[in-house]
């Protein structure tokens, strides 16, 4: 699969004519790295990436006038991004890469049925995405608990309360325990077991190593709060209906969005005991909250290049 879509949502496929990718290297890439040179070689600070430029060749075929048409519209797409600032994607199977397309030049193809265009294409974070999202409702009802019935242990004891006989029997209600029975209640099982989380799901990060993610929580929430892996994901807010809190990794954001779509910035009040930017584990992790507002998750594995499949192995 081969595909552009723009930062409107318009999309266009480049697998197939009328407008078809002809020429393309995307498994090309490098790190850039600091460091100071040492007497035996390099020590390294930190690795880095640059801005990826990609050239793209596509046709368009077709006859004239919808060649005309075909390239007019492709232009209009792809410069609505540049001129708002707003990346679209380019698509190669599942992964894709934010990107723009700041130049083009267009020229003849092979033969009169089409056109070739080689796009100058920009991609300023240059990383192959691959999403996994994860939307959860709220729980209005709360389940009902695991009750222990309590332990009655012992017998009756029907004796006097001293051995030497020193206090009569006739005192009963004084000395005497009428029974030698105990009872135990189970410690710690009571319907909310001191912890208000009761909402609980498995999600799962197919990558090889942790991943950013967007986390959006729908009001109405106050101090809403998420546990995945163990980790604690909390803002100290009140986030009313018809609201959403907005917690970005990639871009270190915490962002209240209104009903009219103002924006409030609530980086202050993240919790920071334990960092809301910590990134999703690898693997399969459970995610709990207080199940009485609505979560959605979006998990990113970043590549340095989308991963090979058949179409991607073969020669265009």
């Amino acid at each position: 699969m081969l595909k552009y879509i723009n930062s409107q949502g318009v999309e266009v496929d480049l697998s197939q004519f009328p407008t078809r990718l002809k020429e393309a290297v995307f498994h090309d890439y490098s790190w850039g790295y600091e460091g100071a040179t040492q007497r035996f070689g390099i020590d390294i600070d930190y690795f880095k990436k640059d801005p990826k430029a990609y050239d793209l060749v596509i046709a368009f075929s077709g006859t004239n006038q919808q060649k005309r048409q075909l390239l007019n519209t492709f232009c209009d797409i792809t410069e609505y991004d540049v001129q708002n600032n707003s990346p679209g994607k380019l698509y190669v199977d599942d992964y894709y890469i934010s990107c723009f397309v700041i130049g083009s030049k267009t020229e003849p193809g092979d033969e009169s049925a089409w056109v070739e265009r080689t796009l100058d294409v920009l991609c300023p974070y240059p990383f192959w995405i691959l999403e996994s999202t994860y939307s959860f409702l709220p729980e209005t009802d709360m389940p009902e608990p695991e009750v222990t019935p309590p332990v009655t242990t012992g017998g009756v004891y029907q004796g006097i309360s001293l051995d030497n006989g020193a206090v009569l029997p006739e005192f009963e209600f004084d000395f005497l325990r009428p029974s030698d029975q105990k009872t135990e209640y189970p410690l710690f099982d009571l319907p909310f077991d001191f912890v208000g989380v009761f909402g609980s799901r498995q999600i799962n990060n197919p990558a090889y190593l942790p991943g950013n993610f967007i986390m959006t929580i729908y009001g109405y929430a106050v101090n809403p709060a998420v546990i995945i892996a163990g980790h604690t994901y909390q803002v100290y807010a009140t986030v009313y209906s018809g609201e959403r809190l907005v917690i970005d990794s990639r871009k270190k954001t915490v962002i209240k969005i209104g009903r009219f779509g103002e924006e409030t910035n609530l980086y202050n009040a993240r919790n920071k005991l334990q960092s809301v930017f910590e990134k999703i584990p690898s693997g399969a992790s459970v995610l709990s909250w207080e199940g009485d507002f609505g979560v959605d998750l979006t998990i990113f594995d970043e590549r340095s290049e989308p991963k090979w499949s058949l179409q991607s192995a073969t020669p265009a």
